[in-house]
């Protein structure tokens, strides 16, 4: 999973928008209980993106984050939406598929960013097909 978290094209994002975009990625993943998987590939978004580590622990402790405060900056909103949408994806699938609470979260954030229903489906998909392909490769390499 270590490069599935590193292409953005997003090169002046501010420190302020890392940290909503590592706040949402832990929303989601509180959900139902954050575990070690989610936070592990939070923190390797984090290190993989060479963003302050701080923002890592600044969000992870943000208990009063809410969704629907959710500040972003117009260009992370303009070109970042779908590699939010697909992170928040990649980490909902991580911890044992979608649960009903992090599908409806995951919603409202699309909703946020003006991301249609159908590009959504599209960038779940993807995700779900990448994250299998990648397991299913590890098993073919590591014979």
């Amino acid at each position: 999973m270590s490069n599935f978290f590193k292409n953005y094209p997003i090169v002046d994002a501010t420190r302020e928008d890392a940290l909503a975009y590592v706040s949402i990625l832990f929303s989601i993943a509180a959900c139902d209980e954050l575990d070690s998987k989610e936070a592990q590939s939070i923190r390797l978004l984090v290190e993989n993106n060479e963003w302050d580590l701080k923002i890592f622990e600044e969000a992870k402790n943000n208990k009063n984050f809410s969704l629907d405060t959710i500040s972003l900056s117009s260009i992370l909103i303009e070109v970042g939406a779908p590699y939010l949408l697909r992170d928040l994806c990649a980490i909902a699938y991580l911890s044992n598929g979608f649960s009903d609470n992090e599908e409806f979260k995951i919603n409202l954030v699309r909703e946020k960013l003006g991301v249609s229903i159908d590009l959504y489906l599209k960038i779940k998909k993807s995700v779900i097909s990448h994250i299998e392909s990648i397991k299913i490769w590890s098993e073919v390499i590591s014979v």
